[in-house]
């Protein structure tokens, strides 16, 4: 069976076949409520409709928005079966979020209602975080690190 490509994959899909991929979380949208970031890489999704996902293998996120009325179908399982390494489900209209930690079966931790609140705002706290992550990186370079 062809699956389509999500609406807007494709400009991600080519950047994946050249070895690229978004700098931040690959964001799949399923309402209208959500009002995108600027820089980050969106798809669009309708409910109850099957997509091709195998493009979104080894992104570090993916982050579905929806609201409450939204239906899932089998959409967490399809992206956490693609090899996506973080899933994570945003609610713009109540302001909530969820980090999956199993999508089959659904298995999930709340988000603290500040990061819902800051994530679906101006994106400051990723920015911060991405930031922060990046001056760790650069001080460990040559020193020990620990695996677990």
């Amino acid at each position: 069976m062809n699956l389509p490509y999500p609406r807007n994959a494709a400009p991600i899909v080519e950047a994946r076949m050249k070895g690229m991929k978004p700098a931040g979380p690959l964001i799949v949208v399923m309402t209208d409520r959500y009002q995108r970031l600027p820089d980050d890489a969106h798809v669009f999704v309708d409910a109850g409709q099957a997509y091709r996902w195998d493009w979104a293998r080894g992104l570090d996120n993916a982050v579905v928005v929806v609201e409450a009325a939204t239906r899932l179908g089998s959409l967490l399982v399809d992206l956490a079966g693609s090899g996506v390494l973080q899933l994570d489900v945003v609610d713009a209209e109540r302001v909530i979020g969820w980090m999956v930690c199993s999508a089959e079966p659904l298995r999930t931790v709340r988000w603290p209602k500040s990061q819902a609140v800051d994530w679906l705002g101006d994106g400051s706290w990723h920015a911060g975080l991405a930031r922060a992550k990046a001056e760790c990186e650069t001080r460990m370079v040559g020193k020990w690190r620990y695996a677990a």
